[in-house]
């Protein structure tokens, strides 16, 4: 499989009906097969077309191309990057494909501010699944990872991943459970989180190699549990975010996932004059029923002194660690060889 970036072109679509194109917007493009002599079928979107080209393309190639929708209202598509799609122009110099995973991926890697190291990516690529909110889960995990220095092609790396993001997918919940572990009400959460860190003291297993890693801008340390309240299993983790130097906790999360598939997480920093609790909730019907009752959590909150968001945000904008904006800022990434 080629991309785009060694060479450039055009094409053109032979029909276009079944898909809406926007004048001067971006697409990814695959080449399916040859059809004929300078015909292609090629997705878009989803859907095949057949396609007009001089250009020497191959099967598999993914593409990067700007619309343009002719005067006779016939669709042309520029073959290359983006000079405005610098993570575009990056995948296709590196040999990457450009797709959504891949850019979730390295949205993950450039907001925890690693490096986009196209052997890590690779490696890390195989250990997505094809899930979008799973994915996106998982991609922190491993761009925290990375941080760490933790080889990600390592034997432990998936069950790390379990760990550090327990009940993602609700996996691990049938271990749980046979291990007796679950427990009841409020104290039994806080014994289940007293607990996790007491067994980070006994010997060494994958989740406390990956506590002890430090991390450049901080270090991630966390700690799972699981739990039975009102006859439900309660699956998650307690993470806390400690300063590179002094180890003092700056930041902490709550991640809560049930049994039907809700999902809820708190987001709270733990210094400053103004500490702030943030809710990410999903899905949707969820995230109404909690509206309904937030007066309720934030009056308890500010018993504490604390102060809770008015508004309950989508789990779409948060990564587990931190808030997911809609496009990473960047200019231009180098590659250092």
């Amino acid at each position: 499989m080629r991309t785009a970036g060694t060479f450039g072109g055009s094409f053109h679509l032979l029909e276009a009906r079944g898909f809406s194109f926007s004048n001067g917007s971006e697409i990814p493009v695959r080449v399916l097969k040859p059809l004929a002599t300078g015909k292609w079928a090629i997705g878009i979107g989803g859907k095949v077309f057949a396609a007009r080209s001089d250009v020497p393309l191959e099967a598999g190639d993914v593409l990067r191309a700007r619309v343009s929708v002719l005067q006779d209202g016939s669709i042309s598509l520029r073959i290359g990057p983006s000079r405005e799609d610098p993570l575009g122009a990056f995948l296709s110099r590196e040999g990457l494909p450009d797709d959504s995973l891949l850019r979730t991926l390295a949205g993950a890697f450039l907001r925890h501010q690693r490096p986009l190291e196209p052997n890590v990516l690779r490696k890390s690529l195989k250990l997505l699944s094809r899930d979008p909110d799973r994915s996106k889960r998982e991609a922190a995990v491993l761009a925290v990872m990375d941080d760490k220095g933790w080889d990600v092609s390592g034997p432990c790396t998936r069950t790390v991943m379990e760990l550090v993001d327990y009940g993602n997918g609700r996996r691990g919940s049938e271990r749980r459970r046979k291990n007796g572990e679950a427990c009841e009400g409020k104290d039994g959460l806080r014994n289940a989180i007293r607990r996790s860190f007491l067994d980070a003291s006994k010997g060494c297993g994958p989740l406390q190699v990956f506590n002890h890693g430090k991390g450049s801008h901080g270090t991630w340390v966390v700690a799972p549990f699981s739990l039975q309240a009102g006859g439900m299993e309660l699956q998650g983790t307690l993470r806390l975010l400690q300063e590179p130097v002094s180890s003092r906790a700056v930041r902490m999360v709550l991640v809560v996932r049930s049994e039907d598939g809700s999902e809820w997480s708190f987001s709270m920093p733990l210094t400053g004059a103004q500490r702030r609790l943030t809710v990410y909730c999903g899905p949707k019907t969820t995230r109404e029923a909690v509206k309904r009752h937030l007066h309720l959590l934030a009056s308890d909150f500010r018993n504490l002194g604390l102060e809770v968001d008015d508004i309950i945000h989508g789990n779409d904008e948060f990564d587990g660690f931190f808030e997911v904006r809609g496009t990473e800022s960047m200019r231009c990434i180098d590659t250092v060889t």
